[in-house]
């Protein structure tokens, strides 16, 4: 799955979309059961706040995330690369590959 990094306009750090290979945009209606996944990230070692309509996840080696239900991730880093291989191992980890 085709990952969209750019810094984020309104926060320190980067903004994540997943990016569906055949249309080439991002699914602004999608909508992830959040509940599932922050038990399933949990069972992969990830620190998870429950946030009410969102997620802050955090993993060993991996930059702290705040995780929508659009699948929208905003990465807490200063550098790309680092946002990049984050965002590729959460969306592996929930599924969105």
């Amino acid at each position: 799955m085709p990952i969209l990094i750019r810094h984020c306009k309104t926060k320190a750090g980067f903004e994540a979309l997943p990016i569906d290979g055949k249309t080439g945009k991002w699914d602004q209606e999608r909508r992830l059961d959040l509940r599932a996944i922050g038990k399933a990230l949990q069972a992969k070692g990830y620190d998870i706040v429950d946030a009410g309509p969102l997620l802050i996840a955090k993993a060993t080696g991996l930059s702290e995330s705040t995780i929508y239900p659009t699948g929208r991730l905003i990465i807490k880093c200063d550098q790309e690369s680092d946002a990049q291989a984050t965002a590729t191992r959460i969306y592996k980890d929930i599924g969105l590959e």
